[in-house]
């Protein structure tokens, strides 16, 4: 009797980062959030970013304690986004555990935004965030691939091709579901 032990097969990590920063940037626009580009050019801190023009904002938000609920949520969704398309990627039910990919990172900053603007419940907040996260990633997943092809041939894209992806892959925002 011989055993036969049977391996997932290995996931190409720039696929992996490719599908982690097309969900950030993808759920960005979705929501209206300005940003500049994704990239899944390695650099000293990150496997890649999507250059994002609205943490500023979000961040004098934060220091003036003036931060909705809705923005806060909105926020966390852009935060985790990137762990719920890289998990979606994955397939299968596997969940992302370790922190090459910046997903501890991301969770980080969603808990502390979480827990800013609903101190009592900060984690409820940041699940529920969560949650709305993975119904997005499901819905704009044509986006989120269109885009992480692109970004795996040319390693950086502009704002302007995310917004035609995203046009291109209807639907556009979340506020057109009925």
């Amino acid at each position: 009797m011989s055993i036969q032990i049977r391996s997932e097969p290995p996931v190409d990590l720039r696929a992996r980062v490719a599908h982690h920063e097309a969900g950030h940037a993808v759920v960005a626009r979705a929501l209206h959030f300005e940003i500049g580009g994704a990239s899944i050019v390695t650099e000293e801190d990150s496997a890649g970013r999507v250059i994002n023009r609205w943490s500023e904002a979000l961040l004098a938000a934060l220091e003036n304690e003036d931060l909705s609920i809705q923005q806060a949520v909105e926020a966390i969704q852009v935060f985790r986004a990137g762990r719920a398309a890289e998990e979606r990627f994955l397939g299968s039910g596997r969940e992302v555990t370790w922190g090459v990919d910046g997903s501890e990172d991301d969770d980080r900053r969603a808990l502390v935004l979480a827990n800013r603007a609903a101190p009592v419940d900060g984690f409820a907040l940041m699940a529920f965030g969560g949650e709305l996260t993975k119904t997005l990633v499901a819905f704009q997943w044509t986006a989120i691939t269109r885009l992480a092809e692109l970004l795996l041939e040319h390693d950086v894209v502009t704002a302007d091709e995310i917004d035609a992806i995203m046009h291109e892959s209807e639907p556009w925002a979340p506020d057109s579901v009925t």
